[in-house]
């Protein structure tokens, strides 16, 4: 179940970024915008416009967040690393959401997939996790011992 899940999410992952992901852009375009566009031309932001900012610089983490707690994830399954990049790019999602009430952007179906993909591949390594502490007496998950 676990292996299904994580190879689904990482199909709708990629398969989000070919697919309009919001009004008038592809998945491709936006992950890349949000990642080299806020280094590139932040000057140009302003004070007025900070929380905009802020929100497409964090927005542009999302990708190198996930794709860091995936492979992580696949190299030591129980590791807290990969646990806390999860976490990180979980905290940065609703930033894009930020972006486009600013822009007046509409998410589309590229966007909703990118979404899913991320939250069933990030299950997939939490269930890992789980099933690898339950089958071992005495093993630490979440700061807890289980017996």
């Amino acid at each position: 179940m676990r292996k299904f899940l994580a190879g689904a999410g990482l199909m709708v992952y990629a398969l989000s970024f070919f697919l309009w992901a919001v009004t008038d852009f592809r998945g491709y375009y936006c992950a890349a915008f949000a990642l080299v566009d806020p280094w590139r031309d932040g000057w140009r932001w302003g004070n007025e416009r900070l929380w905009e900012y802020v929100s497409l610089l964090l927005s542009g983490w999302v990708n190198p967040l996930f794709l860091t707690a995936v492979v992580l994830g696949f190299l030591r399954p129980r590791s807290w690393v990969a646990a806390v990049f999860g976490g990180l790019t979980l905290l940065c999602l609703p930033f894009s959401w930020i972006v486009f009430g600013y822009e007046g952007m509409y998410p589309r179906a590229g966007h909703v997939l990118w979404v899913a993909g991320i939250v069933v591949m990030l299950a997939a390594m939490w269930l890992t996790k789980s099933a690898a502490a339950q089958t071992r007496p005495g093993t630490r998950v979440m700061g807890s011992t289980l017996a």
